[in-house]
């Protein structure tokens, strides 16, 4: 019953990726749950009204992690051992009065809101051991009073290193550091410049050499690249007009990458599979729009629901030829045989 009141009471609990342990933040402080033992470590005692450690300042919840993020500013590493967070000092943040009218009587609440040519808030990124030394905080090589913002960090694969977005406040300079986990110390991996406005690095697919990422910055079209973890590959895997890329998954026996992207078309979304030598497979009729679409663990299929101005939503199975299948049964399947796109697109049966 205890744990059950921890659990219910606690914001943004957040289990490791062996749920050996859950962390969760109390009181803007950071705290972390060992299951097998039940013991509780306070990463954290700092936390007040302006200092928040793992709960994000309103412009990074608003502006930078999304509402998605219901606040959350701590990241797991992948074996387990480790977290980081950022803690935010927000004494320099103008107070703004916002009124909600819920309930009988509505509410008012004082948000550290910045507006322009105003303090932002100051972060710091903090990275524990938790296994080993949950006392010991090491803080990532960054002087917090710059005009600054940073983005969704994320994890290596080793859990040793932890790769930080960094952009000024004008945002249009983005640069990717490797923050070392045991001394804080940074080394410059990727760097981005554009004369307006850059966005950030999301939606990556990892690897054990690197990352595989869509950037807009070459071309002015959306390419996918590879990355090495140590910057020193960055290599173009993509030509052409693709725009609104969504990297699915990338299968590592023969490091074919599925995607989703507007690229025969400027209306619709198609999936795609591109090779090892930069070949681009369409896998759906372009007829219709890619909606949503999950690749099977063997990477043999996926799933995608398509629909268009008047078709509504349905399901096919598409395999990495762009065969597909209608998503019924396998009674059906056999009855009826594969669909297949013709050289213009169009589904045509193949039958058996």
């Amino acid at each position: 019953m205890k744990l059950l009141a921890l659990l219910l009471s606690v914001l943004n609990l957040t289990w490791s990726p062996d749920s050996s342990r859950f962390a969760y933040t109390s009181g803007n402080d950071l705290y972390v749950h060992e299951v097998s033992t039940g013991r509780e470590t306070r990463i954290t005692h700092d936390g007040s009204d302006v200092i928040l450690n793992g709960y994000a300042s309103w412009v990074y919840y608003e502006e930078i992690f999304g509402r998605p993020s219901r606040y959350k500013a701590f990241w797991w590493s992948p074996d387990s051992r480790k977290i980081a967070f950022f803690r935010f000092d927000q004494n320099e943040v103008p107070v703004f009065p916002i009124y909600s009218a819920a309930g009988q009587d509505g509410k008012l609440n004082l948000t550290r809101y910045p507006k322009v040519g105003e303090s932002n808030p100051r972060v710091k990124i903090g990275i524990v051991d938790v296994a080993e030394a949950p006392e010991k905080i090491v803080w990532a090589d960054f002087d917090q009073a710059g005009d600054q913002y940073f983005g969704t960090p994320f994890w290596g694969a080793d859990s040793g290193e932890l790769f930080v977005q960094w952009e000024p406040r004008i945002q249009n300079h983005l640069r990717l550091y490797r923050v070392n986990a045991a001394d804080g110390s940074k080394a410059l991996v990727y760097e981005e410049e554009y004369k307006t406005w850059l966005s950030w690095i999301e939606g990556m697919l990892f690897s054990d050499e690197g990352l595989y990422m869509a950037r807009s910055f070459e071309t002015g079209w959306e390419q996918i690249y590879f990355l090495s973890y140590d910057g020193k590959v960055l290599r173009r895997l993509t030509e052409g007009p693709n725009w609104r890329v969504q990297l699915l998954q990338r299968n590592p026996r023969n490091g074919d990458v599925w995607f989703i992207a507007q690229r025969d078309s400027r209306v619709r979304s198609g999936l795609y599979r591109l090779d090892r030598k930069g070949r681009i497979k369409l896998l759906t009729p372009p007829e219709y729009n890619v909606d949503k679409a999950e690749v099977a663990a063997d990477f043999k299929t996926a799933s995608v629901r398509l629909s268009n101005l008047r078709t509504p939503q349905f399901e096919l199975i598409v395999d990495a030829s762009g065969k597909a299948f209608p998503s019924e049964t396998a009674a059906t399947l056999k009855r009826e045989g594969p669909i297949a796109c013709d050289g213009r697109g169009r589904a045509k049966r193949d039958g058996f």
